[in-house]
């Protein structure tokens, strides 16, 4: 690699490394804390998980020292498993290590960090009640049978709400994080106006840009996607949970990227659509 890359990789480092160790630090405490932690300990995050998933299903669930949020007629628990705090985990990283180098000042660091800690809270808590709702109702359905199993099901119908939710959430914070660039750099250069041959420059590459939309949507997802890719399916198999397990890892691999491709897969067609109908409705109106 050429010296101007690792100048670059040392220059962030040197700006932004202090808030990357924090976040790490504290997504390696948060992981440590969740290995080790009971009901009662993970009361902060059950509760108002159960809560809303009252709220939205009208299903009451009742406390049951040392197991979790029971309720007898669906068979159902909500326990420490289904806390969503490997969620929280890849949601805090994420916001992070993806933004945290758009961060002008120390200050704007400072409360990037803050609003990332503040806000996947809530939004892992909604986000996990939604998840749970569907998995209650899937497990009364009669349509079990041969591959078909109330396991896989579970596995599938969960990546599918995480992954989808941790896409929406890089796509509103990436939204969010050039608006506010935006802003301060009209604020801060309000006589700027580019010349005809640099007019012409961004015209091109955006012109490049829309021509390829599938392309830059699985760009633009590949660091959530890794993130998710990492402490889903990399911290497990680091931990050797593919050893003596008859398969059933690699199982809940492939039934992962089965169901994150297919997201991917469905955003890129948007995209397409998305271009399609844009080239259209410029074509009526010329």
């Amino acid at each position: 690699m050429s010296s101007d890359f690792w100048t670059k990789v040392r220059s962030i480092l040197k700006k932004y490394g202090v808030f990357y160790a924090i976040g790490l630090a504290a997504a390696f405490a948060l992981k440590l804390y969740y290995s080790r932690a009971g009901v009662d300990e993970l009361d902060w995050i059950l509760a108002p998980t159960t809560w809303w998933v009252q709220v939205l299903s009208g299903i009451n669930f009742k406390k049951a020292p040392g197991v979790g949020y029971i309720n007898h007629n669906y068979e159902f628990v909500i326990a420490p498993v289904c806390a969503g705090i490997n969620f929280m985990i890849i949601a805090f990283t994420t916001l992070i290590f993806s933004f945290m180098h758009h961060m002008r000042t120390t200050g704007s660091r400072i409360a990037w960090l803050i609003l990332s800690l503040v806000s996947i809270y809530p939004y892992t808590i909604l986000v996990n009640s939604l998840r749970i709702i569907p998995s209650i109702y899937l497990l009364q359905m009669d349509f079990y049978g041969g591959l078909v199993t109330p396991e896989r099901v579970h596995t599938m119908e969960g990546t599918l709400v995480y992954f989808t939710a941790l896409l929406f959430l890089y796509h509103i914070a990436d939204k969010a994080v050039k608006s506010s660039s935006s802003r301060l750099s009209t604020h801060f250069s309000p006589r700027f106006s580019p010349s005809s041959s640099q007019h012409q420059s961004m015209e091109t590459a955006e012109a490049a840009d829309s021509r390829k939309p599938a392309f830059n949507t699985v760009l633009k997802w590949s660091l959530p996607v890794f993130f998710y890719f990492s402490i889903t399916l990399g911290i497990p198999f680091l931990n050797g949970a593919y050893r003596n397990d008859n398969g059933q890892f690699i199982e809940y691999v492939v039934l992962v990227c089965i169901m994150c491709f297919s997201v991917i897969a469905v955003t890129c067609l948007l995209a397409l659509l998305n271009k399609h109908v844009r080239q259209k409705t410029a074509g009526n109106r010329g």
